[in-house]
């Protein structure tokens, strides 16, 4: 009676640390983004390199590119 409760809780468990890993990967994708946007010297290629290092360190933590829409928002030069 009580093993279906434990089996229950654990399966909780593993599913929230499943949840928590994911989240840190597409938190750390965007900070390599960032991080590669900045080291840009040609403005025109942004939005290319940081989408790249942020699909590129996305995948690097198991997260799948066709399961996450990446989306670099620039602004004009001034």
């Amino acid at each position: 009676m009580v093993f279906p409760l434990f089996m229950l809780v654990l399966a909780g468990i593993l599913d929230f640390g499943f949840a928590l890993y994911t989240r840190m990967t597409v938190i750390n994708a965007a900070g390599a983004g960032a991080n590669a946007a900045v080291m840009v010297s040609d403005y025109s290629t942004v939005s290319t390199v940081a989408t790249g290092a942020a699909d590129a360190a996305a995948a690097q933590g198991g997260v799948t590119p066709s399961s996450v829409t990446t989306i670099c928002l620039q602004t004009t030069s001034s």
